[in-house]
C-alpha cells in the first residue's frame, strides 16, 4: 500500500471514528524549546502551521457534522500554551472567520501540557456513560523529556 492510500485510509477511519463520537479531544503534543524562545504568536513560521492544521481540521471535523453546531461545547482542544495559533493572511485556519456564524473567537480550551491533558481525560471520565463514545485525536512525536515515559 503507497503512501496516498495510506492517508486516505487514515482519513477515512477518522471521519468514520468522529461521526459516532458523543465527546471529543484533540491534542497537540509538541511544545517549543523554551531555551530556543520560540513562542506560538504570530510570525514563528517553523512546523507549528502543520501542527495546527491538522489539529485544527480535526477539530473542525467533530464540529462540522450535520446537526452539531452546538458541538464545541463537547470538544476540548488542547494547543501549545493555551492559546490558539495564528498566522496573517491564513483565512482558511482562523477559528474566527470559520466559525464567526456561532460567536465562536477561541477553540483552544488549554495547554497541552501533562497536567491538562491528565485533567481533560479525568473529567471526561466522570462526563461519559457505558454507551458514549470518544473521538481523540493526537499529533505528536511522543516522549516528554521530562523524566517520565512517553
Amino acid at each position: 500500500m503507497n503512501q496516498v492510500h495510506k492517508a486516505a485510509a487514515a482519513f477515512l477511519l477518522c471521519a468514520v471514528a468522529v461521526n459516532a463520537a458523543d465527546q471529543g479531544v484533540v491534542v497537540q503534543g509538541w511544545l517549543p524549546e523554551e531555551s530556543a524562545q520560540l513562542d506560538w504568536g504570530d510570525g514563528y513560521a517553523g512546523p507549528k502551521n502543520e501542527l495546527w492544521n491538522d489539529c485544527f481540521l480535526a477539530y473542525e471535523m467533530f464540529c462540522g457534522r450535520p446537526g452539531m453546531d452546538s458541538a464545541h461545547d463537547r470538544i476540548q482542544m488542547l494547543w501549545g500554551k493555551g492559546y490558539d495559533y495564528r498566522r496573517e493572511n491564513d483565512d482558511r485556519y482562523n477559528p474566527q472567520l470559520r466559525f464567526q456564524n456561532q460567536g465562536i473567537t477561541s477553540i483552544t480550551d488549554d495547554s497541552a501540557c501533562i497536567a491538562t491533558v491528565e485533567a481533560a481525560f479525568a473529567s471526561l471520565a466522570g462526563q461519559m456513560g457505558p454507551s458514549d463514545t470518544l473521538f481523540c485525536f493526537t499529533w505528536g512525536h511522543g516522549g516528554c523529556g521530562c523524566g517520565r515515559a512517553g
